[in-house]
């Protein structure tokens, strides 16, 4: 399965950043999500069915899929919810687990993990209501990082401090071999701080990927090149954050960035399938 851009170069693709939901609910979190974000959304009933549906008319060969607990008692549903949704299209989606702030045993949580066989753990800490650097959360982010489990964490926002650049680069100076997974370049809607603090963590040899997912949208084609070329070619993963953009516009924007064939292909598809141990 493969994507054709306008000049005939041929992409293998894979959407590293989707969010889905129970079809009872879909509808709700995607008006929520908007709310959220102050924007209008793409897919108004966000299911892992319409996900495959549309993106994989597309072309778009693989998915990492996810959803966010905003309470405990809603975490081992959805755990279960994103290991059935796997279970149903294995070629297609890879499922990462989630995880509460306030849960009294993360120990449970990881039995539940390798049981249902998720790849990590999605975290929003914006939408959690804690920091990144929470002492709370590190035994969760050592437990992670022992049994090779990825924490793809929400980074950045301007409106608030929980899931600041800087949190995370703490994290990875306290659990050095955690494998992250940061969201958004790593800076969100701060992208004109500049992501210097992050960069300097990739330098200094962190196990860290870094997705496109909302920004190629939110930033210029300046301040994204800024970006990718100051993070790596080799650690940036496209995502789309489905069900809040077009697959077909996301492509485009990476495309018209005006990068190699080689890099392109890298962002598209390689490094997510080298950082997710696909293929």
């Amino acid at each position: 399965m493969t994507i054709t851009a306008l000049d005939g170069s041929v992409y293998r693709v894979a959407d590293a950043h989707a969010h889905v939901y129970k079809e009872k609910i879909a509808s709700k979190a995607s008006t929520a999500i908007g709310a959220f974000y102050r924007t209008d959304m793409y897919e108004s009933v966000p299911t892992a069915s319409n996900l495959l549906t549309k993106a994989g008319a597309l072309g778009v060969e693989k998915f990492l899929i996810f959803s966010v607990a905003t309470t405990v008692k809603q975490v081992s549903s959805i755990n279960h919810f994103i290991a059935d949704e796997v279970a149903s299209a294995p070629d297609s989606f890879l499922g990462l687990g989630t995880a509460h702030p306030d849960m009294p045993d993360f120990g449970v949580l990881f039995d539940e993990l390798d049981e249902l066989g998720l790849k990590g753990i999605k975290l929003h800490p914006d939408m959690q209501y804690f920091n990144i650097d929470d002492p709370r959360m590190m035994p969760l982010y050592r437990e992670a990082a022992k049994r090779g489990l990825v924490m793809l964490l929400h980074v950045g926002d301007e409106r608030y401090d929980y899931s600041a650049p800087e949190r995370l680069m703490r994290v990875l100076e306290e659990v050095p071999e955690l494998k992250v997974h940061a969201a958004h370049f790593g800076c969100c809607r701060i992208w004109k701080r500049r992501p210097l603090v992050i960069e300097a963590a990739v330098r200094a040899g962190a196990n860290i990927a870094f997705d496109t997912s909302s920004m190629l949208g939110w930033a210029s084609v300046e301040e994204a090149r800024y970006l990718v070329d100051h993070l790596g070619v080799d650690h940036i993963m496209w995502g789309t954050d489905y069900p809040m953009w077009s697959p077909e516009n996301e492509f485009a924007r990476l495309l018209a960035l005006g990068y190699s064939h080689e890099e392109n292909q890298k962002m598209l598809y390689d490094n997510f399938a080298r950082f997710y141990g696909v293929d």
